[in-house]
């Protein structure tokens, strides 16, 4: 299990950012450009300073990559080393450093679909229950916190709201939350 050290939803954008970079690496390598390397190895220290700091154990493994871009720009018997050398070893670690980032990205998408999932039935269930009245005086962030609290604390929601906060961390079950009255309140206006 994956430590809540930080938000799910924060680092799954982030790490879907980096996945659009490998894409983008591996086009630079099928267009034979050099700055594919050191894009890789840019990618991959951000990729596992991100693993590192939110306790993600996979860091190894990009750390182990990370190397093996060093190696191939290291010169053998004084020769500089061939820059088609170079590009297939960022070819080969490629499909590796997509497979270790979708790897931890699965477990990161499936406790955020799970938690929307909990957290829309909660909202529906409030809404039929006429629970979710929108006061002209409060502002919406302070509402989503007024409404998260009931959720907590009420019979018919805690269960549900419990099972979210052993998935996501509390901010992002609020960013949630948000988000799914937003969507609920414009479907409610048309």
């Amino acid at each position: 299990m994956i430590p809540v050290t930080s938000s799910f939803i924060n680092i799954h954008q982030k790490l879907d950012k980096l996945r659009i970079g490998l894409k983008k690496i591996k086009l630079l390598v099928e267009n034979q450009d050099i700055n594919a390397i050191d894009s890789l190895y840019l990618l991959l220290k951000d990729v596992e300073d991100t693993f590192r700091k939110n306790q993600i154990n996979e860091y190894v493994q990009l750390a182990s990559y990370r190397s093996k871009i060093l190696a191939s720009q290291i010169a053998y018997d004084r020769k500089v080393p061939l820059k088609s050398d170079q590009l297939d070893t960022v070819l080969n670690i490629l499909p590796s450093a997509n497979q270790t980032l979708n790897n931890v990205m699965k477990p990161l998408e499936d406790r955020i679909q799970e938690s929307q999932i909990i957290i829309k039935m909660l909202v529906n269930k409030a809404y039929d229950s006429n629970m979710i009245q929108w006061n002209d005086g409060l502002n919406f962030p302070d509402f989503i916190h007024a409404l998260w609290r009931l959720f907590l604390k009420h019979e018919n929601f805690k269960q549900q709201t419990l099972l979210v906060l052993d998935r996501i961390t509390e901010d992002d079950a609020l960013q949630l939350l948000a988000k799914e009255v937003n969507q609920a309140q414009v479907s409610k206006q048309y």
